[in-house]
């Protein structure tokens, strides 16, 4: 969105959740007065239910019908393009995707593989399925399967940044009838670039003679996240010089690790910059992931990863 007003190119970016402040002056924030009012009986008990079947899930899913249906699109100025990203709980399948492409063209820049599949966003790992949370998989499949039988295949496009979730659209029955790009994120290199690792240990507190390993997870204990992986290399390191492991995410949880250092939650690229810079080396053990930015940040701040 910023490149594109970069190059005086008409850019409006609409977002659905309430914008942090550093993205305020820059997003049109959809908060529906009458939300509650907007699903019909049926729709607010399916959408409880489907919330109960789910809770306690570490691997995220949402319900492919939702509140964002194509009134607040059209309600702005028809664009030339729309681009969605992550449209988790918001976009309305049923009611969405075959009236919009009928109006204008969508490119569709994934984050995870949710449009592959039902209500999962990634693959989940086996203790997390159960029979009412497979019944519900179904359930959402069929509505999206129903919602783009009806969308001309020249209408929608999507992006994966990595080859991985292009492989992922190109093999699932209900996006293959669709073309599948590979774009790779891109980074605003003088943003992340490198600070003296002794200077940004000393920064954060930390010895300069100490070896730290940085790890970055929003939720520490997702599975798809590595968790079980970054514990077999830490504990292979039991009996010699255990190097500190400095973590930043938005979760509470914190690794069974003496030597820990959580700096919590960080939005600031600047503070990014320092936390990169201040690794030895970075860690990324992800299971199933799109291209982690974290991966690009790090390199960028020349640490390796």
């Amino acid at each position: 969105h910023q490149g594109l007003l970069s190059i005086q190119q008409p850019s409006h970016w609409i977002q659905a959740r309430m914008p942090a402040p550093e993205t305020q002056a820059l997003t049109n924030w959809l908060k529906p007065k009458r939300k509650k009012k907007l699903f019909s009986f049926r729709k607010k008990n399916d959408r409880r239910f489907f919330r109960r079947a789910f809770q306690g899930s570490k691997t995220c899913a949402t319900n492919p019908e939702s509140w964002g249906n194509s009134e607040y699109f059209l309600s702005k100025e028809l664009p030339s393009i729309y681009n969605f990203h992550w449209m988790g709980d918001f976009l309305d399948w049923p009611t969405t995707l075959p009236e919009l492409t009928q109006k204008c063209p969508i490119v569709w820049t994934l984050h995870d593989i949710n449009p592959t599949q039902g209500a999962w966003h990634y693959t989940p790992v086996e203790d997390e399925i159960n029979d009412e949370r497979t019944k519900w998989e179904q359930r959402a499949y069929s509505i999206k399967e129903n919602a783009l039988r009806e969308v001309d295949p020249r209408r929608l496009v999507f992006v994966g940044p990595s080859k991985w979730m292009v492989d992922q659209c190109k093999e699932s029955a209900l996006t293959n009838k669709f073309e599948s790009i590979h774009i790779p994120y891109g980074l605003d290199a003088t943003i992340f670039s490198p600070i003296d690792t002794n200077t940004a240990k000393k920064a954060l507190g930390i010895d300069p003679s100490q070896k730290v390993i940085g790890f970055i997870a929003d939720s520490i204990s997702d599975p798809r996240k590595g968790i079980a992986a970054l514990h077999q290399a830490l504990n292979a390191l039991e009996g010699k010089v255990a190097p500190i492991l400095l973590t930043v995410g938005s979760s509470s949880e914190t690794l069974p690790n003496n030597n820990q250092i959580d700096l919590g939650s960080l939005r600031d690229d600047r503070l990014l910059r320092l936390f990169y810079s201040a690794c030895d080396v970075f860690i990324c053990p992800s299971r199933q992931d799109n291209l982690p930015n974290t991966v690009l940040e790090s390199m960028a701040c020349q640490t390796p990863s």
